[in-house]
């Protein structure tokens, strides 16, 4: 009696728990199989990225736990020199929007991202407004042609969302 009481209670004792673990959201699941894994890519940088040129590096990246983020480490060899970054981006429900810590060898600390990051259609698209040497910057950076090998990032910025010029188009190709 004593046997199956226990084995009941360790059936209930894990039915609970599974019931209220939190389940990743649709976003987040469409992101981590989009880019899950490793890749190496190679960067342009157009004459208006102030730093015209070629680039060559890495991307992973990882399922958080649960599934309810995911985690990218990036480096690189850039016209500016070797740049690595770490974030962690996760879907926040109540806004509607992913939302990102970034952490990067080019600033002095990590930045919680102010950036509107959703999916439109296919295509990963972070929108963002900032400040640089004292005059603000307008941002679009678009994850796009999505595949299970290949993707590719364009990172547009302008003084205006109306005068964005590419500053880096990233193309990744999958390694693992």
């Amino acid at each position: 009696m004593r046997i199956a009481l226990t084995l009941l209670l360790l059936v209930l004792a894990t039915a609970v728990a599974q019931a209220a673990a939190p389940k990743p959201a649709r976003e987040m699941k469409k992101a981590i199989d989009a880019f899950e894994g490793s890749w190496t890519i190679e960067e342009e940088y157009p004459e208006s990225a102030g730093a015209a040129g070629k680039g060559r590096g890495t991307e992973i990246w990882t399922a958080g736990p649960g599934n309810m983020s995911l985690i990218y480490d990036y480096a690189s060899d850039t016209p500016r020199g070797r740049v690595t970054a770490h974030a962690v981006l996760w879907w926040d429900a109540r806004a509607k929007t992913f939302r990102e810590l970034w952490c990067t060898s080019s600033a002095p600390a990590c930045t919680l991202s102010p950036a509107i990051i959703r999916w439109d259609g296919d295509d990963l698209v972070f929108t963002e407004t900032f400040e640089r040497n004292g005059k603000r910057v307008a941002s679009r950076e678009v994850w796009s042609g999505i595949a299970k090998d290949a993707h590719t990032m364009t990172i547009s910025q302008g003084p205006t969302a109306s005068t964005l010029k590419p500053w880096l188009i990233s193309h990744a190709t999958r390694t693992k």
